[in-house]
């Protein structure tokens, strides 16, 4: 059978699962991706009517072609169309079967995906849902695919299968409750391929994403996990063996080259201390990809964050949400240790780990003065940058509840929200999107976030105590969102001001046209050093494995790989005897996060084995695609080693 998934905007891990699992028992398995423009946050230069109206009526939408969409997937053939959503997206996915009901009437439909986990009832009274996956769906959805099968067609079947109510003969089929949980390991892994190919997904080919776990043990009240523990009826966190983990992985490597960087998505990856023990080596020696991943401040101790530095972990994202106590107990359901989080924020800072920390405004209950505290507080103990997201309520989570006791949420706004319209509501993420102007105290407060990690602490503490920072109505992106973390990227305004003036004279010269890019000036290269720490004696021809590098840049410029014309870490192999290249321009290796300037750092440089036998020199050097090698060896440094090929 030919089952076709819609998805707009992202790649989904869950869809990519299921994609698997369907195309292992024989399934054809096409994807239509479609891009809404929306990226889950609205435009933050449109006026609010503007963005109701398009949320309430998608299928008016000039900007997405609903109809061009839905016939995109019915040029598939599909037996079954299967659409995942979250409460974010709903809308469009819910506009996209609707209209291929109408083209095609007799084509099934299934939805699943949190926001389906969170209101089954609801989908199934629309005519364009005709049956709904309940939860983790990896089970129940590939038996409800067998269970239909009639030869070459699609049927509904008489019994019912749990984990999914379907519609037949007028009735509904099934119970509310999630199918049976998959022992992660015994999965495929994830279907990327046809999610790389797709316009607007390049940057897979070098980013890789993945979970090494399931679920998370706390429950937070704005997280969808509040509902799952409510679902199974217990705190379950399901983690893959390492083994898995690293197959997964050496099968990315293998199938892209050109990886350069692993997210890691779990809910908590540092939950489990004796697992990131056992995985440190295998991903080093294996994989030696630089990574980030998400956790909470509870987790980090002195020797995970050990573990993680050590494996190539550039960056962490870590809830810290509200520096207050009263909101953190009362409203999140959260443990709250103020003086934690500052240590584990040291902690990751002397270990070169950057921090991107998540911090929620417009809460039920919450203050300004709450916001100015927490502002003293990043500016004291200072991530990298800071994640100002505004609230945004989901379908029966238990600060949709706390809203609702509050008078923050209205029950018609509650019940926009279980229709997918919550981004319609009174709150969105879009900076000052607020019609009832609950929200427009805070507008100041999430400016002043954004920038305390680049201000210097004397101007923070000045601000707040004045309260001049409350003059900063400012709303829009480029100047509140974008700028600031461009700011950081720099190294600070000296940097970014620098670089600026730069520019200018650049283009007013005329110097630099388009599709060119100056080297780093040779004065400058002179103050960058790379020096080998750790290099096996000897390993095989082709083999791959990874080196240790220390890469000081004494030099003002950032080192970034993220650039239109980015620097590198490359390497050659030349014939340790007679110094003739057998190797010359060997794959590359990423530094990200950018090295900033008179900073240095340890890294993995990820190496090929010639395929010829003998003792070879390893030489590593920095790369600036579409410019110059820089040759120039530091005579300090042991930049080369001798390596044995057997």
């Amino acid at each position: 059978m030919r089952i076709t998934f819609v998805y707009p905007d992202h790649e989904s891990l869950g869809v990519q699962y299921l994609m698997a699992l369907a195309a292992s028992k024989g399934h054809e398995t096409p994807l239509v991706l479609y891009i809404t423009d929306e990226n889950f946050h609205v435009n933050r230069l449109e006026k609010p009517s503007d963005v109701i109206s398009r949320l309430r009526n998608p299928q008016d939408d000039a900007r997405v072609d609903i109809a061009a969409v839905a016939r995109r997937a019915l040029e598939t053939r599909p037996d079954l169309i299967a659409f995942s959503c979250v409460t974010d997206n709903s809308v469009w996915q819910i506009a996209v079967a609707g209209e291929c009901k109408r083209l095609s009437p007799g084509t099934p439909t299934i939805f699943g995906g949190i926001h389906v986990t969170s209101v089954p009832r609801e989908m199934l009274k629309r005519p364009e849902v005709d049956a709904v996956a309940i939860g983790e769906a990896d089970i129940s959805f590939v038996e409800f695919l067998e269970k239909c099968r009639r030869g070459e067609r699609l049927v509904f079947p008489d019994d019912a299968v749990k984990g999914i109510i379907f519609k037949k003969g007028g009735a509904l089929v099934g119970k509310e409750e999630e199918g049976p949980l998959a022992n992660l390991d015994s999965l495929p892994y994830p279907s990327k391929l046809p999610w790389m190919s797709s316009p607007g997904l390049e940057y897979m080919r070098i980013d890789y994403k993945m979970m090494a776990s399931r679920g998370c043990p706390y429950a937070c009240s704005y997280c969808l996990n509040s509902l799952i523990h409510k679902l199974r009826g217990r705190r379950l966190v399901r983690r893959r063996s390492v083994k898995n983990v690293i197959g997964e992985l050496l099968e990315a490597r293998k199938a892209n080259p050109h990886l350069q960087v692993v997210q890691f998505w779990d809910d908590c990856f540092a939950s489990n201390l004796s697992w990131l023990r056992e995985f440190k080596e295998p991903y080093i020696n294996q994989v030696g990809l630089p990574f980030k991943c998400i956790t909470i401040p509870e987790t980090l101790t002195e020797e995970a964050v050990g573990l993680l530095k050590d494996m190539g972990c550039y960056g962490i994202q870590m809830g810290v949400q509200s520096l207050s106590e009263k909101l953190q107990r009362e409203v999140f359901h959260r443990r709250f240790d103020a003086a934690r989080i500052a240590r584990t924020i040291t902690l990751l800072n002397e270990n070169g780990i950057h921090v991107y920390a998540d911090h929620l405004l417009g809460v039920p209950h919450d203050t300004v003065e709450s916001q100015e505290k927490a502002m003293l507080f990043y500016s004291e103990n200072r991530p990298e940058i800071i994640h100002a997201f505004w609230l945004n309520y989901y379908p029966r989570t238990d600060i949709a509840k706390i809203a609702l006791d509050s008078g923050d949420l209205s029950q018609t706004e509650y019940e926009e929200i279980c229709s997918g319209k919550c981004l319609g509501a009174t709150r969105m993420f879009s900076l000052g999107s607020d019609e009832s102007g609950r929200l427009a105290r805070f507008i100041p407060c999430y400016f002043m976030l954004k920038y305390v990690p680049v201000l210097p602490d004397w101007l923070v503490r000045f601000w707040v105590r004045t309260r001049f920072y409350r003059m900063f109505q400012i709303t829009n992106p480029t100047l509140a969102v974008l700028l600031p973390n461009y700011i950081k990227e720099c190294g600070g305004f000296g940097e970014f001001f620098r670089l600026c003036w730069r520019q200018f004279l650049q283009w007013m010269t005329g110097e630099n046209g388009a599709g060119e890019s100056s080297p780093i000036p040779p004065d400058e290269v002179r103050k960058i050093s790379i020096e080998l720490l750790e290099c096996p004696a000897s390993v095989a021809r082709g083999s791959h494995f990874g080196v240790k590098a220390r890469i000081v840049n004494g030099s003002r410029i950032p080192l970034d790989s993220c650039r239109p014309f980015p620097i590198r870490l490359g390497y050659h192999w030349a014939d340790a005897a007679t110094g003739q290249m057998v190797v010359r321009d060997g794959e590359r290796t990423s530094l990200i996060p950018a090295l900033r300037g008179r900073s240095a750092r340890d890294c993995r440089v990820f190496v090929s084995a010639p395929p010829t036998a003998g003792t070879m020199k390893l030489q590593v050097r920095l790369v600036q695609e579409g410019v110059c090698w820089y040759e120039e060896r530091d005579p300090s440094h042991q930049q080369d080693r001798d390596v044995v090929i057997t």
